[in-house]
């Protein structure tokens, strides 16, 4: 249980050098630029939000309207770990979520794989520590 906790304290606080195309991610997330964020997934990109696979280009639309630009989503980057294939970010989060139940903060993990034609899978889930 030590090495979990240990983890978990690592993955809050180190700051690996953030990825040009993960930072850009998140800046237009913040400016809520749909265009611009969907200009980062590839034709065949998977992402995994609120336990829901989502593909293809209406889905992912579809997701960053409702659920980032509709939600005035916008994220504080706190950790980065980077990895061989992308990276797991760690950020604040806030927007006009419905916030019964949900922490405060609440700290969402990015799972980033990155190919050579942007990002190809997106894992969120939210932070337990």
């Amino acid at each position: 249980m030590a090495l979990l906790t240990s983890e978990r304290h690592v993955q809050h606080t180190q700051m690996d050098p953030i990825p040009p195309l993960i930072r850009s991610f998140f800046s237009t997330l913040n400016a809520g630029d749909i265009e611009g964020l969907l200009g980062h997934f590839t034709s065949n990109t998977v992402i995994n939000d609120q336990m829901l696979e989502l593909t293809g280009e209406r889905d992912l639309r579809r997701w960053a309207e409702r659920d980032v630009v509709g939600l005035d989503m916008k994220a504080e980057i706190l950790s980065v770990r980077a990895r061989k294939t992308g990276a797991i970010v760690s950020a604040k989060v806030t927007g006009n979520f419905d916030a019964p139940g949900l922490p405060e903060p609440l700290v969402l993990l990015f799972y980033f794989v990155v190919g050579v034609e942007g990002i190809e899978q997106l894992i969120i889930l939210r932070a337990d520590f």
